[in-house]
Parts: C-alpha cells; structure tokens; sequence
C-alpha cells in the first residue's frame, strides 16, 4: 500500500548508471569513434575508447604494415583516360 506522506521521486526509482552507460555509448558512436577514426585525440575523455578501437588505430598506424600491389596502382588512371595519340610507320608525316 502507499503512504499518501511518503512521495516517491523519479531520480530514486531510475537506474542511472543504465543511463550514463547509454549516454557514454552514444557519445562513442557519435564523437570519439569518429575523431579516433580521423586521427585526432579524444574530445570527450571522461568517454574511454573501446578495447576494439585502440586496436584497429594501431593497426592502421603500423609502419611495419604490408602494402598491397592495389595501393601502388590505386592513383593511376585507367586506360580508356589516358591520351592516345594515332600511330604512324616509320617515314611517314604524322597528321
């Protein structure tokens, strides 16, 4: 039964550390996810990066990483771009 003098607050009944956690988790995916993925420190430092983001920085920041022959041919141009110029013989005028 309800005592009619007791009144029941909100900020009782709710669990905040639920909420904090939510709220730490969407200041992740919305701020310091992205800045990390950009190369910039933390903007919210009272948000920890998660274990799986630290990993992935030092990942793509390892010098030692293997390259791929892609990334050397990456910022040619193809071939239908490049310049053709007609083909003539030997002793011939070109036009």
């Amino acid at each position: 039964s309800f005592n009619r003098q007791e009144t029941i607050s909100v900020r009782d009944v709710l669990d905040w550390e639920y909420y904090k956690e939510r709220l730490g988790k969407a200041i992740q995916k919305i701020i310091t996810i992205p800045a990390a993925m950009q190369k910039l420190s933390n903007p919210v430092p009272r948000v920890v990066h998660p274990d799986w983001l630290q990993k992935t920085i030092m990942r793509r920041n390892d010098k030692y990483k293997q390259h791929t022959l892609t990334m050397f041919t990456a910022n040619t141009k193809p071939a239908s771009e490049l310049s053709r110029k007609p083909l003539f013989l030997i002793g011939s005028e070109p036009k």
